[in-house]
């Protein structure tokens, strides 16, 4: 029997005072932590600003093209990582035969070695000075590496938001007109897909986010959960999304991607023009990747095709994903990122040509 005045009630009193005691302790973990995320700086920024030159193009495979003779920027909020020219503004020039790059006269003579890249904006270089894209970096790679004598000519044929059809109308349109001995075709798993598609799936995503419970919340903490979550339900169904195209319901784009891809092994064969894809992996995930397959189904079917094919995903994902892109508001390549790439594309180029 408990003694007068004692605050013992037994063994319920007990549990009652444990249960308690977590319960502020939870409470006060959860205050602290609430402190801490209010205490971290916000590292949200503006979306970077771009504006680009484009016209209806005389060719309705191509859809757009670029402005011949035309000047245009990207302008980002910031330059964090310190690899931006000033004001984060990043200049592009499109010179007179509609690509990317200065005015420059093709190169003849038996020591010529031109090149022609075709491909979406990693191909293009956003976010990049001309000397960091992926197609300068290959052509000085290979003029390091040239036998005395030989030049190395490239030309930078890339459009953001083309796909591979796109890039096989401008194969057909540019092979006349720079005599390529070489074509490096990059190609993203998102080359598959139409601009149009690609814009309304990434609209359904957008505001599905928009309305996950916990945004604007009071609790920061809150908030900062909701956005965790919400990032893991928004990566799966872009997951499903991109792999419906590859082994999924909407499969047959990427047989007619293959098509494209068999058009320009015809193309090349019969001008006797070495064909490179290079194959270029999302810039994210690396740990946990989700498309080593759908990488190894592309390379397969490029070397049915006899194209020589090269997988980046094993160059890239040596380095820390973040440490590739050109803005933490931007995932594409920066300059140290395309210059890993065009190394070992230079690799392939240079083995073929040695053969």
């Amino acid at each position: 029997m408990a003694e007068a005045g004692s605050t013992d009630d037994g063994p319920s009193g007990g549990l009652r005072r444990r249960r308690l005691i977590v319960l502020v302790s939870i409470i006060a973990t959860l205050l602290t932590l609430e402190i801490v995320v209010r205490m971290i700086p916000s590292p949200q920024m503006r979306d970077p600003m771009s504006s680009f030159a484009l016209r209806s193009s005389s060719n309705p495979r191509l859809g757009v093209e670029f402005v011949p003779n035309s000047t245009f920027a990207t302008v980002y909020d910031g330059d964090p990582d310190g690899i931006l020219p000033p004001g984060g503004r990043v200049e592009y020039r499109i010179n007179s035969l509609g690509l990317r790059g200065p005015e420059q006269p093709v190169l003849e003579g038996a020591d010529a070695r031109r090149i022609l890249v075709l491909g979406d904006s990693f191909a293009f270089g956003t976010g990049v000075v001309h000397e960091g894209t992926l197609p300068a970096q290959i052509g000085s790679a290979l003029q390091e590496r040239a036998p005395p004598g030989i030049r190395y000519q490239v030309f930078n044929a890339g459009v953001p938001s083309y796909t591979t059809l796109q890039e096989l109308a401008q194969l057909e349109h540019f092979s006349p007109v720079v005599r390529p001995h070489v074509v490096v075709v990059t190609y993203m798993l998102n080359d598959v897909m139409s601009e149009e598609e690609a814009q309304a799936e990434l609209e359904d995503l957008f505001f599905d986010r928009m309305s996950m419970p916990g945004e604007g919340t009071p609790s920061a903490l809150v908030n900062l959960i909701s956005d965790r979550l919400s990032n893991r339900l928004q990566g799966g169904r872009m997951n499903d999304m991109y792999r419906s195209y590859y082994t999924g319901d909407r499969r047959e784009e990427w047989e007619r991607t293959a098509r494209a891809f068999a058009g320009m092994a015809e193309h090349c064969k019969e001008r006797n023009i070495h064909l490179v894809v290079a194959v270029y992996p999302f810039l994210h995930e690396f740990d946990t990747y989700p498309y080593r397959d759908v990488h190894d189904m592309i390379v397969r079917t490029c070397q049915e095709l006899g194209i020589d094919v090269i997988d980046l995903l094993p160059v890239l994902e040596k380095y820390n994903d973040r440490d590739l892109w050109v803005h933490p508001t931007d995932p594409h390549p920066n300059a140290r990122a395309h210059g890993y790439s065009a190394r070992a594309i230079a690799d392939v180029i240079s083995g073929k040509d040695a053969a």
